[in-house]
């Protein structure tokens, strides 16, 4: 195998949750971060980080192919429907009334909808599956002041495509040799 591509990876699936938080809570791209990024301070007001947490696979792979004839370009893909599980941390004076925004409409059919959307104009397999409930975790910050912040687990259902190089029986150069070899 030369060569190998997985879809959506990580940064994929945090992009499209980044996106609809941006929309849905009218905060820009500097307020919905990816937690865990070093150098990156706590903003004073209303702000979300995003973690991957978890994945499980839903049932067993499924192969697709691509024949071009033309060695080199042909590949396999082996398709996996997969949970993913992505942490929302929400904190800032506006926290509570963010959380509850976040939980009712990652039930609702809307974001379902949007995050279909979204995949067919990125090229993946998206959609909304499971919201765990809100929870509230008081944090002290360096000057030992309390701040409000709030957590869930969403849920999400994609399908991982793994892609990898094979060459079919169309590119050898004399296919009668090759069967007769077979036999």
């Amino acid at each position: 195998m030369s060569f190998y591509t997985n879809a959506p990876n990580d940064l994929a699936v945090a992009s499209a949750i980044q996106t609809w938080l941006m929309g849905v809570l009218s905060l820009d791209i500097n307020h919905v971060i990816y937690a865990d990024q070093n150098r990156v301070p706590a903003d004073l007001g209303d702000f979300v980080t995003i973690s991957f947490v978890a994945s499980k696979p839903w049932g067993t792979p499924w192969i697709t192919y691509n024949d071009t004839g033309v060695q080199a370009t042909e590949s396999e893909t082996t398709n996996m429907s997969v949970e993913v599980t992505y942490q929302i941390d929400i904190y800032g004076p506006n926290a509570a009334d963010n959380m509850m925004v976040i939980f009712v409409l990652l039930r609702s059919d809307a974001t379902s909808e949007w995050m279909a959307s979204y995949g067919l104009a990125n090229s993946i397999t998206i959609d909304t599956f499971y919201t765990d409930d809100p929870k509230r975790s008081v944090i002290t910050n360096e000057e030992d002041q309390y701040e409000d912040h709030w957590l869930t687990r969403i849920r999400l259902d994609t399908v991982q495509q793994v892609s990898t190089s094979v060459n079919f029986m169309s590119v050898l150069s004399n296919p009668a040799v090759a069967l007769k070899n077979i036999q």
